[in-house]
């Protein structure tokens, strides 16, 4: 069986007060509930599930860039997210509502799979 982690973020209240043009979600919940109750129905188990304020963007970045990814992103078979996201000259970022380090979260700073 699998392990896995689920982040979704439907308000971004903060991240607008910091400047970012970012409007509220829908379904987010929804959407991650639903993911989270048929995975654990199967069997597999929850790592994490964290909504809203308590999804920071160092739980995807690599430990060697001074994230926590070896807790969270890269320690579980499947990490989902529901956010806001871009990607910016040839890379992804996506959007959160504290800025646990940074607001956005930028993939050059992701190593997922070292684990």
């Amino acid at each position: 069986m699998a392990t896995f982690g689920i982040e979704g973020i439907r308000h971004f209240s903060h991240a607008r007060a910091a400047g970012w043009d970012a409007s509220d979600l829908t379904y987010v919940f929804n959407n991650c509930n639903g993911l989270d109750n048929a995975l654990r129905s199967h069997g597999h188990t929850r790592s994490f599930y964290w909504a809203e304020t308590d999804c920071w963007e160092i739980d995807l970045n690599d430990t060697s860039k001074g994230g926590i990814d070896s807790d969270y992103g890269d320690n579980v078979d499947l990490f989902f997210i529901s956010t806001h996201g871009n990607h910016w000259d040839g890379h992804a970022v996506v959007l959160y509502d504290v800025a646990r380090n940074n607001f956005v979260g930028d993939s050059h700073n992701w190593l997922l799979g070292n684990n």
